[in-house]
């Protein structure tokens, strides 16, 4: 079962990374509203989806043997920003 989950995962980040793309000579990366949205995923799920856009992402601790779910995002779905730049994720404990 945590095999399918990794490969669902996984796709779901491919077609995420394909949202983004390279403005020109300022190098900057254009997330798609559609395809950058983390919320609603789990904190684990929404930190490698951000990763393999090429973002840093932060935010809460884990919780040893607890899951969280991602409530908001900054900067939000859709917005441009530069490759490496920070996404701060909130969340909830379920």
């Amino acid at each position: 079962m945590a095999q399918a989950r990794q490969r669902v995962i996984a796709a779901r980040a491919g077609r995420r990374a394909q949202s983004i793309t390279d403005a020109g000579p300022r190098r900057r990366a254009e997330v798609h509203h559609h395809q950058s949205n983390a919320v609603g995923e789990s904190q684990a799920d929404a930190f490698r989806l951000i990763q393999y856009a090429g973002l840093k992402p932060t935010g809460p601790a884990p919780v040893k043997g607890k899951v969280r779910i991602v409530t908001a995002q900054t900067p939000k779905a859709g917005t441009q920003a530069r490759r490496g730049s920070t996404v701060h994720v909130t969340s909830k404990i379920t």
